[in-house]
This record gives C-alpha cells, structure tokens and sequence, in this order.
C-alpha cells in the first residue's frame, strides 16, 4: 500500500510518495528516504488508519488495514485527532482499550 506524505522531502519540500517497507521517493530531488530516517527526523509521526466508511481507526501495522480500499483510507496522527473526528479504537489493535 502506497501513500503520499505531502512537502515530506526534506531536501525539497516536494511530496514523496512510497511505503513503510520500501520506503518514500521523492522524484523531484530523486532520492529514496527510509521509513526509519523519515520518522527519527519528525516527519512521520505515529500512522493511525481509518476509512471513510466505518467508524474504527487502525495502527497502521494492524491486519484490518489490509481490508481499507486506498481510496476510502483516512489518517490520523494522534488518537486524539482520529477521536474528534468520530473515530473509535479498532478492537484488534487496541485489544486493552476500554470500550
């Protein structure tokens, strides 16, 4: 699953497009940026995942994000922003998160 982190590029401020796995490409600077190094500088924050279509959020490493269709796909960057937009816990990865 690919996402886009928009004005990522460190060295630019162009959008990068990529993965976790694979990493982030930025075309403009033509560079391939790691998840890890991308994180470690503050520029990935925590991924929660939610969908346009239910009202659950998802760590983004959670099994129940392999079922979202890219395009009905949502994300957070706290608990507290998913919550204020109606979202709830996903009971898979937040199996201790009271209900």
């Amino acid at each position: 699953m690919n996402s886009t982190l928009k004005k990522g590029c460190i060295i630019c401020g162009a959008d990068l497009k990529g993965n976790k796995k694979a990493g982030f490409y930025c075309k403009k600077s033509n560079i391939l940026f790691s998840y890890k190094s991308l994180k470690a500088s503050g520029i990935i924050k925590r991924e929660l995942v939610g969908s346009k279509k239910s009202d659950k959020f998802h760590k983004s490493e959670c099994i129940g994000v392999i079922s979202l269709k890219k395009e009905n796909m949502v994300f957070f960057s706290s608990d507290k922003t998913a919550k204020k937009r109606g979202y709830s816990h996903c009971a898979l990865c937040y199996p201790n998160y009271p209900r």
